[in-house]
């Protein structure tokens, strides 16, 4: 399976949404961020919601410490930002978990999940906020972009 990723930012949710396929490395995920941060609608105080669940995480745990790195170094976070991943394998919940510690480094609120729905829920979407985000989400899965490197 190839590697893909895509994101869409949504402005009005306060949202950013980001999908991950295939074979994703530490590298993939920094280059998704360079991608939205780079973006003229990008927030630095929009939350976030990943899905890996489509992936196989290829990484160590030492590997998450440089994303932490990245971060701090081109991110100034405002306000509270909560970001919700979704995960499928034990893999990826071992490597979130570690994830998920760094969150008050970089001023965020990390939860995982395995579902979608408690996901929704905890970035507070419900009703046609929630199935608008389900939608944006599929839409950016079938027109994710391959990385060339």
């Amino acid at each position: 399976m190839g590697k893909f990723t895509s994101y869409k930012i949504l402005p009005e949710q306060k949202l950013i949404v980001c999908n991950y396929q295939g074979g994703v490395t530490i590298k993939d995920v920094i280059q998704l961020t360079q991608l939205f941060i780079a973006d003229k609608d990008f927030n630095p105080s929009c939350h976030v919601l990943i899905d890996f669940r489509n992936s196989s995480a290829i990484g160590f745990g030492l590997d998450v410490a440089d994303y932490v790195s990245f971060f701090k170094k081109s991110i100034t976070v405002q306000g509270k930002v909560k970001v919700g991943i979704l995960f499928r394998t034990p893999n990826q919940e071992y490597l979130l978990k570690i994830y998920k510690g760094f969150g008050k480094l970089m001023d965020l609120e990390i939860e995982i999940f395995k579902l979608i729905d408690p996901c929704m829920e905890w970035l507070c979407f419900s009703g046609a906020g929630k199935e608008l985000v389900i939608s944006e989400l599929n839409s950016i899965k079938s027109t994710s972009e391959e990385f060339l490197y």
